[in-house]
């Protein structure tokens, strides 16, 4: 039972390293996830600059308003406040994964991967299951706390049972050495524990308990696993879908800017087309970052169901 238990406390520390690494990947996609968010205000804030220099000439040309030209100023100013609001959550989630990694505050961080899409196989759930129930090592921890629980109802079961010792001694007893005599004894003593006033009884119905509750832990353990793996695979296959309709949906709003934009240039509208453009810009190049993060930490959370973690990267 005491070596089952150091089995025990040995899976549990693996347990708990593969929860910092899953801990660790997602805050490094956050990271990331920032990152982008960055770049992305900082595209809108180099659009908005162009937009405005295009209302200016044209309203030199005498063929807008200093209105079209105030629209442009207010976009960018908003523009700005969103990327000085990135930069912010960017140096936030770069702390957060500095907490994560033990190390010192003061060191800069250079992230070298990318948030980007990958292809992914598919996979049947019977499938995911089949690996996590080979590689969960909370389900191996589980199975080692029903062993020690058993192990320990034996041992105390085992105490009704009789005791045979022997013992046995030998040596001098004399006030000086040429006159001592040799001095021996030999014991055998039998054990038999009948009354103890219901301890023992009292420690097996514990333990009994206990062997009852970890069965059922075990059924709960196991049932847990599976529900986190087929929420991966099914939030796996939600952020796949997602990360295509993104991108045909920023694809589709530089199509609308495109459009408005030369509607403007050619005197056919009002600059109120293109800030709406604009804003449809922004709020696609969110959508698309916030696809590819969720698709990258669903492929996090899906390795961390199945216990993969090492392979996923």
């Amino acid at each position: 039972a005491a070596k089952t238990g150091i089995d025990v406390a040995s899976l549990e520390a693996e347990v708990a390293k593969r929860d910092v690494m899953a801990t660790v990947g997602l805050l490094y996609m956050e990271a990331l996830r920032a990152d982008e968010a960055v770049k992305a205000r900082q595209a809108d804030i180099d659009l908005s600059q162009q937009l405005l220099k295009l209302a200016q000439d044209r309203r030199t040309a005498g063929v807008a308003t200093g209105l079209d030209v105030t629209r442009e100023e207010v976009q960018l100013e908003n523009n700005r406040q969103r990327h000085l609001v990135a930069q912010n959550e960017q140096e936030s989630a770069r702390l957060n994964l500095i907490r994560a990694l033990g190390i010192d505050f003061d060191v800069r961080l250079i992230l070298t991967d990318t948030l980007k899409f990958v292809d992914v196989a598919p996979e049947k759930p019977e499938q995911a299951l089949a690996v996590a129930q080979e590689n969960r090592t909370e389900l191996k921890a589980q199975a080692n706390r029903q062993r020690l629980a058993s192990l320990s109802l034996s041992s105390v079961t085992s105490e009704r049972l009789p005791a045979l010792s022997l013992n046995g001694d030998y040596g001098w007893i004399g006030v000086k050495p040429d006159e001592a005599l040799a001095t021996r004894s030999v014991g055998l003593t039998l054990s038999v524990p009948i009354f103890d006033g219901g301890q023992r009884e009292g420690r097996i119905s514990e333990n009994r308990s206990r062997v009852r509750q970890e069965a059922i832990r075990m059924k709960d353990v196991s049932d847990q696993v599976s529900l986190e793996v087929r929420n991966a695979l099914l939030t796996l296959g939600s952020s796949t879908q997602q990360v295509g309709v993104a991108q045909k949906g920023l694809e589709l709003a530089l199509k609308e800017l495109t459009f408005a934009r030369d509607r403007f240039a050619a005197g056919l509208a009002t600059n109120i087309e293109v800030t709406n453009a604009q804003t449809s810009v922004a709020r696609a190049r969110d959508n698309v970052i916030e696809a590819l993060f969720r698709f990258n930490a669903s492929r996090i959370n899906l390795a961390r169901a199945k216990g993969e973690l090492e392979k996923v990267f």
